[in-house]
């Protein structure tokens, strides 16, 4: 087993289970928290593959919703949660 994908406890359910980091789009991340599927805290945190496949399927159960706004422009409400919340997460804050 990789340091990467270890046993410890899941930043979404609590379980204990091999979990790792795992890889979304600061739009999905904003998009997952806005929605209430995803906890601010738990950004870029590892989590197991049972949370990290009910997160997918959020994103592709909703897939027509993230559609509809790459047409009309992101919610102000997402686009301020990446500038403001994930991207200093993840270090690529950048000035406005």
């Amino acid at each position: 087993m990789s340091a990467s994908h270890k046993v410890q406890i899941c930043s979404c359910c609590n379980a204990t289970a091999r979990c790792r980091q795992r890889n979304f789009s600061e739009e999905a991340l904003a998009m997952l928290v806005v929605w209430g599927e995803l906890d601010v805290d738990n950004i870029d945190a590892p989590i197991c593959e049972y949370c990290y496949e009910d997160l997918r399927d959020v994103l592709i159960d909703r897939a027509g919703e993230i559609e509809v706004m790459h047409k009309q422009g992101l919610p102000k409400e997402v686009e301020q949660m990446i500038v403001n919340t994930i991207q200093p997460l993840r270090g690529e804050h950048k000035a406005v």
